[in-house]
Formats: C-alpha cells, structure tokens, sequence
C-alpha cells in the first residue's frame, strides 16, 4: 500500500519523471503484489497489468496477472486530481510489466 501525505503535495507543477520516482509515491513504486494463493511467488514487477479499478476517490486497485496467479496492487493518495490523472494513465497500460508502467515518464 502506497500513502500519500502533504508533503508530497508540495512539489513543482511541471515534472517528467519516471513514474516510480513520482515524488507522490515517496520512492515506494509499486505497491505490494498481494493474491488469495499461499503458495504463489512475489512476480516481482514481472506481472501484467489487467485492470485498474478506482475504489474512492483516494484508492486505486490494480489487478495484474504472473505465472497463471492474480495479483492485486493496492493506492492509497489523498490527492484526488493526482489519482484522476493516474488512473487514466494506468489504464492506458493495460498489457504492460508493473516494470514498464514504473519507467514511464509522466508529467502529471
């Protein structure tokens, strides 16, 4: 689970970064895979992204997929137009490594 706090708030308008060094995310990029299989291996950030779920406002979900087993990655922010823009670009992901969406370069 990814928190973000007021002070990640506080950063310049206009940054190209990689999304894992995203200062929203306070070099914590990506959250933790978690599945409902006890026996199934950490993917790493090998697993594909399959969907992307907006539970509020504030949490973003995101279902991957790895050696047959689904994983799920949970958002936490407090930065609702910061989750918008993320969704969206998570979203146009769909198909792609957790490893490829955190070496996008974003602007938002």
């Amino acid at each position: 689970m990814i928190v973000e706090t007021e002070e990640t708030l506080n950063r310049p308008e206009s940054l190209t970064v990689p999304l894992r060094f995203h200062p929203s995310f306070r070099g914590r990029w990506p959250a933790y895979p978690c599945s409902n299989r006890t026996d199934a291996a950490n993917p790493g950030n090998e697993d594909v992204l399959e969907l992307v779920t907006l539970r509020s406002m504030r949490v973003i979900v995101m279902r991957s997929h790895y050696g047959g087993v689904t994983y799920y990655r949970t958002l936490c922010l407090t930065n609702k137009a910061f989750v918008m823009q993320l969704a969206a670009f998570l979203r146009s992901q769909i198909g792609e490594t957790i490893d490829k969406i955190g070496s996008a370069l974003v602007d938002f």
